[in-house]
């Protein structure tokens, strides 16, 4: 431990000290800076570690496919000059800082295949049919098939369903409106599940007003499934620009405009004759370790293709929520939105 220059009651911003006292280790002293009893202390190591978990970890910022922090720390050499309006309070610590450490936060220029300037997002997303449906193509090429067993157990979950001891309440509907899911298709249905019941819960979007059912399922014969999560790898990429696995990733961390995409490769998956598809869940980057989900085609219980081997209710006895903080401020450069707080979100 290096010499202890601040405190976490140095700090006016209520997330910033909040971050302090999480990062420093020196209890019961006499701060040299505010003359505190009570604050956690930090050395210079310590305030470095929550600059860069503060001002950049924390002003990361979500393109349409991929993101990027938006600050950077840097050696400030010519004093302090943050180009940036914030609360007051932040001011305080922004000046403190860099009175202390020598350094402070200035704009960030990421690789441009952060933010999603790839060259297969490029293809995947091209306005060209035939241009975007080779690459779809390829990509299906690359994945790896994986096969589930008879022995293996996956979940689905229903809410606000009035026959819930009938097991076909739980199959895929009859029919699908094509834009309505991830890996719809045009020509049937598509029946969505997950390998544990956490991850249902989250992608179900449930509230505390639902009443939750949970079905266990295994297959009757063993299931054929393109895994998106496993792609075989190709020399020629070399860079992030050029790697499949980087794209993939990308794509599953952005919202409903990305459905366009995974609808043409889940069509391509089904031409080919597979049961389905295995996916990462969108919710990963918040996560402890990566989930995965699964997507059947057909009604599967009625196509004797899976067996329900139990019905349960859940209820929901504890959400907590696990997060870090970001800086608030306003530019011209980066518009007139507040990239604040709750980056590294996690629901446990």
């Amino acid at each position: 431990m290096g010499k202890t220059i601040l405190c976490s009651d140095c700090f006016k911003d209520y997330g910033l000290k909040k971050m302090a006292e999480r990062i420093g280790t020196r209890k019961n002293f006499h701060c040299p800076n505010c003359g505190s009893e009570t604050g956690v202390g930090l050395d210079l190591e310590d305030v470095r570690k929550l600059c860069s978990k503060y001002f950049v970890e924390g002003s990361y910022n979500s393109v349409k496919y991929g993101g990027s922090p938006i600050l950077m720390m840097v050696d400030d050499t010519f004093g302090f000059g943050f180009d940036y309006s914030v609360h007051k309070s932040l001011e305080h610590d922004l000046k403190l800082i860099n009175k202390t450490t020598g350094s402070a936060p200035t704009d960030y220029g990421p690789a441009m295949w952060k933010v999603g300037i790839t060259e297969w997002l490029e293809r995947l997303t091209s306005k060209i049919p035939r241009k975007r449906n080779t690459a779809i193509e390829e990509l299906v090429s690359r994945c790896r098939i994986k096969e589930i067993s008879t022995d293996s157990q996956f979940y689905r979950i229903r809410t606000n369903v009035t026959d819930i001891v009938n097991e076909k309440s739980f199959d895929a509907p009859k029919s699908q409106k094509y834009s309505g899911g991830r890996f719809n298709v045009k020509d049937g249905v598509v029946f969505y599940a997950s390998f544990d019941v956490e991850t249902c819960i989250h992608e179900c979007r449930v509230n505390m007003e639902d009443l939750l059912y949970v079905a266990t399922f295994e297959p009757c014969s063993t299931l054929r499934l393109m895994n998106l999560n496993d792609v075989e790898e190709e020399k020629t990429e070399e860079t992030p620009f050029e790697d499949l696995s980087i794209a993939i990733n990308q794509i599953f961390k952005a919202g409903s405009h990305s459905y366009g995409i995974t609808r043409k490769i889940s069509q391509f998956a089904k031409a080919r004759g597979l049961d389905g598809v295995i996916y990462p869940s969108y919710f990963n980057s918040v996560r402890e370790r990566p989930h995965i989900n699964i997507a059947l085609y057909g009604q599967v219980i009625k196509n004797k293709k899976v067996r329900v081997k139990s019905i349960d209710r859940i209820l929901l006895d504890e959400v907590s929520y696990k997060f870090n903080y970001g800086p608030c401020f306003n530019t011209d450069n980066v518009s007139e939105n507040s990239y604040c707080c709750f980056h590294s979100l996690t629901i446990t």
